[in-house]
């Protein structure tokens, strides 16, 4: 009894052990799938093309998963990203010390991070739940972005040259700096979640709250901090965009939360599976990337991408509710 008891224990961990790296093997299927309907699928420039969008939904989804990693979710993030892209062209438009790009930069950083640290004060001390309490404030930050451009299209040709570069420049002339940095915050985001005491608090409070409160553990200033992290990687999320652009919309949080909030999900089954994590929310975002260029590179229609979006989110769910009973983190299958 024994002997067979080990064996299906071997066997599970085999198993999982292969899950673990499903969706590397699925980002290196699909590049091999496109690059044979379509030869021009893996050249330079449409590979850093992928790159490039794939940056801002990984620092973006980077910033569902700190919330995420606690119990709770940041339905705001679109919204953060969206109004910290109307902040900094506000202040990049403005005359005297904001007209300098760094200091815009900064400054937005810091008011984002205090939206985010409202959030986590309606959740934590009012106890309203995080979606509840999220949502709200996106929709108050909706209306907040819709004054900062005068509910149209914003941009200005004050804007310097730095105001684009983080979003349309390229290193060497080649790689998108959306992507460069999209790979600082990874090693910023992996350092504090794989290397710091913070990141194993932030791992042990979305697996047990009441325990980590008994063991006297901050739970409210781990909260809180997240709530910060998450708001300050949407606000680089949402500054690269408009970057990119050269424009603030008020579409921003609808083109960017879907995606991201996918790529926390489906991240959840790479490199730890069931549990959100920095290099699973990257290759997540490359994977999606991938396949809404490959489907409208070979022809699909528009609307093809909001359905591979949902069909995405139900697989990466779906995997991780079948192969781990434990489900997700912070999150339960059990009806």
């Amino acid at each position: 009894m024994k002997t067979l008891d080990l064996s299906k224990r071997a066997e599970s961990k085999r198993r999982t052990s292969i899950l673990n790296y499903f969706l590397l093997i699925a980002v290196v299927a699909t590049a091999i799938l496109f690059s044979i309907l379509q030869p021009a699928y893996l050249n330079v420039t449409n590979v850093m093309n992928i790159l490039r969008t794939a940056s801002i939904y990984a620092i973006l989804s980077m910033a569902g998963m700190f919330v995420q990693l606690t119990g709770d979710i940041n339905f705001a993030m679109g919204a953060q990203a969206m109004v910290a892209a109307g902040i900094i062209g506000r202040l990049a438009d403005m005359s005297g010390l904001f007209h300098n790009y760094a200091v815009s930069f900064v400054a937005t950083l810091l008011i984002v991070a205090g939206i985010g640290l409202f959030c986590g004060f309606i959740v934590i001390r009012f106890k309203i739940p995080a979606l509840i309490g999220t949502l709200s404030v996106q929709m108050i930050l909706v209306g907040v972005n819709k004054f900062l451009t005068d509910n149209h299209v914003y941009m200005s040709r004050n804007w310097e040259r730095s105001y684009y570069f983080l979003g349309q420049g390229r290193l060497f002339g080649v790689v998108p700096m959306p992507f460069i940095v999209c790979i600082v915050m990874i090693v910023i985001a992996f350092i504090l979640t794989e290397r710091t005491k913070y990141g194993r608090y932030l791992y042990s409070v979305g697996a047990n709250t009441t325990a980590c409160t008994q063991m006297g553990i901050n739970v409210k200033k781990i909260k809180y901090i997240a709530y910060a992290l998450s708001a300050t990687f949407a606000a680089v999320a949402g500054i690269l965009t408009t970057a990119n652009a050269g424009v603030v919309t008020n579409t921003i949080y609808e083109d960017l939360f879907t995606p991201a909030l996918c790529a926390v999900f489906l991240g959840a089954t790479f490199y730890k599976l069931g549990v959100y994590n920095v290099l699973g929310s990257f290759l997540a975002s490359v994977f999606m990337v991938m396949i809404t260029n490959g489907v409208l590179s070979a022809g699909g229609m528009f609307y093809v991408k909001d359905m591979v979006e949902g069909a995405i989110l139900l697989v990466a769910v779906g995997i991780v509710a079948v192969f781990r009973k434990e489900g997700l983190r912070g999150m339960s299958f059990d009806v």
